[in-house]
Formats: C-alpha cells, sequence, structure tokens
C-alpha cells in the first residue's frame, strides 16, 4: 500500500448551491463592534423585541442578520416564526469580528463550527417550562432558511436548545453552530414534540408526507385514501439539514443530542455529537418517522438509560394505490450512516451502536467500544434491520470484529485521537472503505474523498496517485458593463477553465449559476460546454430598472474551490430638462386668456434612439393651462412649448404642471402658476356727511358703489349696515336705514354698479350719530362707506355753552358742574351711553382717550378726553 499524506484544509467548503439571494436584500448589524454606521441594534435582545413589537422590523426573506462577537443573553426564547407570518426569514450569522464585509470573512479553526470570534446565544436564567433559545413551530409558517456561525449555550433552557417542527415546504440549514448544555427534563406538549436535550426536529402535527415527497390525490395512507382537494395534497415537510456541528454535553428523555422526527429527508452531516444522555432512547441520536443521512459525523460518549446510541424507528408511512414514490432520487436512502464513526456510547439496554426497528443503511462506518447491555462491540441489535450493502454481515463495519471483511483492530490509539479530531498515523481503516456510496465528495475537514479508495470514518487520508486538487480559473476575474439604457441589453462572454487532477472529473452545465436568479434578476447566463476542462458562457446584462447592480457568476466542480466572478452594470435613463424650474403667469381676468409663456424643454443624455420628442409628449395637468403650440427642433432633442392661462373664477390662484414624456426618460412635471385678477369695490362719495337734522325729521343721501372685474354683479344682499340693530328703537324704527338699491341693468362683464339710498331718522336722543355701510361680495376687498349725522332738539342746532354748565376734561377724567340739579348723560361718537347720573354741582368719570357727546339738561357739549 502506497504511503498517504494526509491534506487537512482550515475550513469545511460547502458543496451545495447557495439559496438565492435578491439585490433589494438588506443586513442588519447586530453589535457595537461594527460602529456607528453599521450597528443596527446594540443586542440581538434589541433587535428580536424591536420585531417582537413591529415585525416590519423583523428580517424579511431576502435579508441578512449578522451578529457579532460577545455573549447575547435573550429574556425569553426567540420565536421564530408568531402567528403564522413568518416574522423572521432570511439568513442569521453568527461569528464576526465587526470588522468583515462579507460571510465568508470570518476567521474560522480546523473544524467548521471553531470561530476565532465566538458569539454566544443563551437565555436569562429562572425561564418557564418548555423553553428553548430558537423556537419554530408554526404550521406552514416560513423561517430563517439559514442559521450559522452561533454558539447556543443551553444552561437554562427547559426545552430541546433549538426547537424546529412542523415548517413545511422550506429548506433550513442550520450550519457551524455548537449547541451544548441543554437539560430538557420532558413534559412538553405534543407527542414527540420536547423529548431532545439540543435539537428538536420536525413534530408529526399536519406533516402527511411521505419521506419528504408532497402526497397526491389518491394515496392510502395508512388506510386512508387522499380525495381531490384535500388540504394535504402537495404539502411537505421542510428539510432540516445540520451540518458542520458540534453537538454536546446535552440530556433530554429521547435524543440526547438530536431528535429527528420529521416526515421528511433530514441529514446530519460533517458533524460531532459527543457526550449527550438520555434518560430514554438514543443517547445521540433518535430518528423517528423519517429518514435521515448520518454523514461525516463522529457519534461518541453519548449515553441512553434505555436503549440506543443511535435509535431508528419507522421510516415512513404504509402507502399504497398512489402514483410511485421516487423516495431514493436525492441519493439519501432512508435511515443512512455513512462514513461515521460511533464510538464508546453505552445504552443501559439494548444497542450500544444502534437499535434499528426499521431499514438502516451503513456504509464506510467505524463501530468502536459501544455497549449495550453491557456486551461490547458487534452492538447492533435487529441486525435484520441493518443493509449490509453485499457484505457478509455488519461486522464488515467493525474496526475491532470478528466478520471476514472486518479490520481487526483492538487498539484505539491506531484509530484516532482521544477528542477525535483526527485518525492515527497507521490508520486500521485506510482504504478499507468501498467506493461510490458517498453523496458527499469530501470529508469532515473538507479534504476529497478519493474514488477508489475510500477510508472509513469521517477523515479521508489523500491517496498517492491524488496530487493537488482541482482548480476553476477564468480570462477575466470580473465583468464590468459599459453603461446602457433601462429596458436595452448588452452581453459579455468568459471562458472557465478546469485544471484537474481528479479523474473522471468533468465542467457540466449545472455547476455555472447566479447569486440572485430571481425573476427580476438584471444578469442572466448562457454555458456552452467546449469539453471536459472548457466552457464559454455569457453572461447578458438586460436592466429592469435604473441604477447600480451587481452579482456574482458561480461555478462550481467536484474537488475545486468555488470560482465567483463579479458581475457589474449601471443602467440610466434619458432625461428630460426645463429651463426654467416653474413659470408663472400675470395675472389675468375671468374667463380671458392670459399672454402666451414659452416654456423650453431639452432631452439630454439620449441613450436611445426611441428618445426624442413629439407634440404628443406635452400635455396639461389642468384644463386652466392649456398647450397652443409646440414647436420641435430638427434634432427632435428640443422644443419650445407656448402655455397660456385661463381662470374660470376671479381671485383664485391656480397651479398646475407642464407634462413631457419620452419613451425612456423619466416624466417631466414643469410647475405653472396663475391668478385670476380679483374684483374691485369702490364708493361715490366715499362717505356719506348727513350734517344737523331736526330730532323726528329724516334726510335722505346716495352712494354710488362700482363692481369691476366681479364674477357674480351686485345684488341688495351684498349691502348691509354695520349698526343697524344697535340703532332700531323699541318701536322698530332704524336710525340709519338703507331705503333702497337700485342695479344698474347696463351692467358689462367688467362693471356693475347700484345706487345706494340711505336714510338718516333721529328720533332718539339728541346727539351725533355714525355708522357704516358695508359691501362684500366673493374674493373683493370689502368696502366700507362711513355715515355720520346729528340729531338736534326742534327747532333749534346744538346749542353751545352757556353759564349754567361748564364741562371739559384733564389726564383722561371727564368734568361736569351745574347750578342746579341737571340730567347727565355721555355718549360716544358711535351713539354708546356710556354715564348717566343727576349731577347738582359737579360730578367727574374716568373715559378712554376719544370724542363723546354729554348731554346736560337739554343743552349738548362735543368734548375731547386726552
Amino acid at each position: 500500500m502506497n504511503k498517504k499524506k494526509t491534506f487537512f484544509r482550515a475550513a469545511a467548503l460547502a458543496f451545495a448551491l447557495a439559496a438565492p439571494v435578491a439585490l433589494e436584500a438588506k443586513t442588519i448589524y447586530v453589535g457595537d463592534v461594527w460602529g456607528p454606521t453599521k450597528t443596527n441594534y446594540s443586542t440581538l435582545e434589541d433587535l428580536v423585541q424591536a420585531g417582537k413589537a413591529d415585525k416590519t422590523k423583523a428580517s424579511a426573506p431576502e435579508d441578512e442578520i449578522w451578529v457579532a462577537t460577545g455573549t447575547h443573553e435573550l429574556s425569553a426564547q426567540w420565536s421564530l416564526n408568531e402567528g403564522n407570518d413568518g416574522r423572521w426569514q432570511g439568513k442569521l450569522y453568527g461569528g464576526f469580528a465587526g470588522t468583515e464585509t462579507s460571510v465568508d470573512q470570518r476567521a474560522k479553526g480546523a473544524y467548521p463550527w471553531e470561530f476565532t470570534n465566538p458569539t454566544v446565544i443563551k437565555l436569562a436564567a429562572n425561564q418557564p417550562e418548555n423553553q428553548s433559545i430558537l423556537r419554530g413551530a408554526k404550521n406552514d409558517a416560513k423561517s430563517f432558511t439559514d442559521i450559522d456561525g452561533f454558539t447556543f449555550d443551553g444552561s437554562n433552557c427547559t426545552a430541546a436548545v433549538i426547537f424546529i417542527r412542523n415548517l413545511h415546504s422550506t429548506t433550513i440549514t442550520f450550519r457551524n453552530n455548537i449547541v451544548e448544555n441543554g437539560t430538557n427534563p420532558g413534559g412538553g406538549s405534543g407527542s414527540n414534540d420536547s423529548e431532545a436535550g439540543g435539537i428538536q426536529l420536525g413534530g408529526k402535527e399536519g406533516m402527511e408526507v411521505l419521506q419528504g415527497y408532497p402526497i397526491e390525490a389518491g394515496y392510502v395512507i395508512n388506510g386512508e385514501t387522499i380525495p381531490a382537494g384535500d388540504p394535504r395534497i402537495g404539502r411537505r415537510s421542510a428539510t432540516l439539514n445540520i451540518d458542520g456541528c458540534l453537538i454536546q454535553n446535552n440530556k433530554g428523555v429521547s435524543g440526547g443530542g438530536i431528535y429527528s422526527y420529521a416526515r421528511n429527508a433530514n441529514t446530519i452531516s460533517n458533524s460531532k455529537i459527543i457526550g449527550n444522555e438520555a434518560t430514554g432512547k438514543g443517547g445521540a441520536v433518535v430518528i423517528g418517522t423519517t429518514r435521515t443521512a448520518i454523514i461525516n459525523t463522529i457519534i461518541a460518549d453519548n449515553k441512553a438509560d434505555s436503549i440506543g446510541g443511535v435509535y431508528v424507528t419507522a421510516t415512513g408511512l404504509a402507502v399504497s394505490e398512489g402514483a410511485p414514490v421516487k423516495q431514493n432520487e436525492d441519493n439519501l436512502y432512508p435511515s443512512s450512516i455513512i462514513n461515521s464513526t460511533i464510538a464508546n456510547n453505552i445504552a443501559a439496554k439494548e444497542g450500544g451502536v444502534v437499535y434499528a426497528k426499521s431499514a438502516v443503511n451503513v456504509y464506510n462506518t467505524i463501530f468502536y467500544n459501544n455497549k449495550g447491555n453491557d456486551v461490547v462491540n458487534n452492538a447492533v441489535d435487529n441486525l435484520d434491520n441493518i443493509d449490509t450493502n453485499g457484505n457478509a454481515s455488519d461486522a464488515d463495519y467493525n474496526i475491532n470484529g470478528t466478520g471476514a471483511n472486518d479490520v481487526a483492530e483492538t487498539d484505539a490509539t491506531k484509530l484516532f485521537d482521544t477528542d477525535y479530531k483526527t485518525v492515527a498515523t497507521g490508520f486500521a481503516g485506510l482504504d478499507n472503505g468501498k467506493a461510490g456510496v458517498t453523496p458527499q465528495p469530501k470529508d469532515i475537514l473538507g479534504n476529497v474523498r478519493v474514488s477508489g479508495v475510500i477510508d472509513r470514518g469521517p477523515f479521508e487520508i489523500d491517496a498517492a496517485a491524488f496530487s493537488g486538487y482541482s482548480t476553476l480559473a477564468s480570462d477575466k476575474n470580473a465583468i464590468e458593463f459599459a453603461e446602457i439604457l433601462k429596458g436595452e441589453s448588452a452581453t459579455e462572454s468568459v471562458t472557465v477553465t478546469l485544471t484537474t487532477t481528479y479523474p473522471g472529473e468533468e465542467l457540466t452545465a449545472g455547476g455555472f449559476s447566479l447569486k440572485n436568479n430571481s425573476t427580476d434578476a438584471p444578469f442572466e447566463i448562457s454555458v456552452a460546454i467546449i469539453s471536459a476542462t472548457t466552457a464559454d458562457v455569457t453572461v447578458t446584462y438586460h436592466p429592469k430598472t435604473t441604477g447600480a447592480h451587481s452579482d456574482e457568476l458561480i461555478v462550481k466542480s467536484q474537488f475545486a474551490e468555488d470560482l465567483r466572478i463579479v458581475l457589474t452594470g449601471t443602467a440610466k435613463q434619458s432625461t428630460l430638462e426645463a429651463e426654467k424650474a416653474e413659470y408663472e403667469f400675470a395675472d389675468t381676468k375671468k374667463g380671458e386668456t392670459s399672454a402666451e409663456e414659452e416654456i423650453k424643454v431639452t432631452l439630454t443624455a439620449v441613450y436611445s434612439s426611441e428618445d426624442i420628442l413629439e407634440e404628443d409628449n406635452f400635455t396639461s395637468s389642468s384644463d386652466i393651462f392649456e398647450v397652443t403650440d409646440v414647436s420641435i427642433d430638427a434634432a427632435k432633442l428640443v422644443a419650445t412649448v407656448k402655455v397660456v392661462f385661463k381662470p374660470t373664477t376671479a381671485g383664485q390662484s391656480y397651479t398646475g404642471n407642464l407634462v413631457v414624456k419620452s419613451a425612456n426618460a423619466a416624466t417631466l412635471e414643469v410647475p405653472l402658476k396663475g391668478k385670476a385678477v380679483a374684483p374691485v369695490l369702490t364708493a361715490d362719495p366715499t362717505a356719506l356727511e348727513f350734517g344737523n337734522v331736526q330730532q323726528t325729521t329724516s334726510k335722505s343721501l346716495t352712494v354710488v358703489v362700482t363692481l369691476t372685474d366681479y364674477n357674480e354683479p351686485l345684488a341688495e344682499s351684498n349691502f348691509k349696515l354695520e349698526k343697524a340693530a344697535l340703532y332700531e328703537t323699541n318701536d322698530g324704527v332704524e336710525i340709519y336705514k338703507v331705503e333702497s338699491v337700485d342695479i344698474d341693468s347696463e351692467s358689462s362683464d367688467t362693471e356693475s354698479k347700484a345706487t345706494v339710498t340711505i336714510s338718516f331718522n333721529p328720533i332718539a336722543d339728541i346727539g351725533l350719530f355714525t355708522d357704516e355701510l358695508i359691501v362684500t361680495v366673493p374674493y373683493a376687498t370689502e368696502l366700507r362707506v362711513a355715515l355720520s349725522g346729528t340729531e338736534t332738539a326742534t327747532g333749534s342746532n346744538i346749542p353751545t355753552v352757556e353759564a349754567n354748565a361748564k364741562v371739559y376734561s384733564e389726564a383722561g377724567t371727564l368734568y361736569i358742574e351745574t347750578v342746579a340739579a341737571e340730567a347727565v348723560k355721555v355718549y360716544t361718537v358711535a351713539g354708546v351711553q356710556v354715564f348717566a347720573q343727576v349731577v347738582e354741582g359737579s360730578a367727574s368719570t374716568s373715559l378712554p382717550q376719544g370724542v363723546y357727546i354729554v348731554k346736560v339738561g337739554q343743552q349738548s357739549y362735543k368734548v375731547i378726553v386726552r
């Protein structure tokens, strides 16, 4: 046998295609170490509480959450899908120092779960019963597709540390995580739902599917025929994959490490399940009513107080009379154990290694020093259910057994180190595996499994014939498209070559993909395979939106690092510009048309021959503004547009837009403003002075009121007296009165006149009376015509001051002196009485500044108070 050299890579390389990520995805940053420009939330608790209060702040399907290093304590379990609304979706990543710009930059150790900057999530102490760190348990709800890079410390959990159940028709990948220290006392709601110590997968409620494939009408399941229209038709359980994880030191009822209980195809790969305990079945793993493949995984030092280091129950439902079930099309046989090590496990009863109640396929797997019912080695019960792949017995898979094809080895130091981190020099399982039975090309550390010389267990020692890893290269490291118009297309080509030392490795069209393959993605690829090692790829840039776009062309081959070619492009629109920011028209009378405003519009940055200006590109958003003419230059890139303003209501301000469109330019809206001329009121004369009018007599005067630029002509309702009620006597007589309003019937469209007759009827107390004629029409400034007149005693005018009375003012005080007792009344010029008293001798009163009429007996005095 040729001597081999062990190649170990620093990190496990993912082989499956990543889920599509939309270009519109946002990254949510958690942890203060990111710095103020990136930190959205200081702690994970802040993020969870924000999403709980307002689900719009939770992550969307295209989002990523990056959680920086440190311990994040949650006050309560994180319910991923409250109310069946898919509250938390996208991808959840930990293990960041806080300086990374991509997930791939996280610093890691040899094993995929070893992070230089660990991110720990745990629950606060004193939780109520049945509490996990993460719980996704709603029928048909969505959840995270990826959970990657965390240490889940279950020391304060009261149920499985991770609980994922009843999420249908989706794929959840739980990768590069540590789940430890969980203790589940059991007793949770639902059959078999809350029994694991570390990770609980599945739960049977609503999951009427067979081995991961949707049922159809006509299937008979456990004796029940599924009718057409049944809501279970087409439904399938979520695919739950555990990859590159360390599950350690957890304790549960069934499945100390993992309970995989969902009618689906789950995988546990590239992982270590060590030091877990079940008080019932399956110290490490319970596989129930499902098909689970365990690949490249170490299961060691686990304990079951009942049966089975790995306990396998039924793998599916009883189905008949339906369409064929393609249960092996993804190459994962029901309950498979492939390239794994099961060592030093103890079951108090049967099956220290595996207790199988249903078919289990075991390939290239090491059984060492397991105990079932205190019996060492061959500790596999129900052997009829173990598929030996054509070999004599299960002993072919025991390192230290006695079968014909067995590898006898009783010295553990020739198998692996004490921590199961690698195999020993002179490994007894070297080249003793069966080729062609592993669905994954690499081992737990990312080393290539060499066809034809497969080693047993999760580690692979490369064959001497294998001289190196394949490489993918291209003639372009990046493709940057020249700026094009939205809606148009451009193409670039790139040649990809495969340099391989691995026999039979070839480029295939299926190895080429785009990171973003959504329906609105701006990049498309077409692959032409020229030879086994050469392919030409045509990349088409067909932007449907403006702005900068980016994507990645991802090339994969079985034994090569992924090749990633960055694609970038920018899409623009043509630009429409007006000469001025807005246009304001001269004031225009109602019903008339303003002078034309000329608006110059230019089409610039033209990216397509379709972008030209034509007459029907110009419209107005309002009938008040009318496009009367469009003049376009010969190149059809500049237009002079004439617009007029046609107001319909006097006194009103109007706004609108000139709307300009072109085939591939953003619509231009040019603001337009105009004001209709307001009506104007004038009076001739501007005041009416009635003079002295004897008591009980009457005097009439007229005023002509003119309204110009009106909306409606003058009417009697436009005229009123301000003090009509004040000046009305007890018997209904008005001191001032609008006797008549004579509307000029010859009014034109621009002018309306009315002759207004006002009478002064002084029958009250002697003195000065004032009033105002008020004229109001819509949109016009109010017009006021002053009225004044003095009532005098019959047969005489207002007397002058006589010797028997003296009236004067000083410093805001009015003084009255009389010889005999006299009735004294004081009025404002508006006729309001402010003082009344019988005065014999002298009296005084404080008054505001102004003019007052003082009546002493039958005499009247005008006094100014300052």
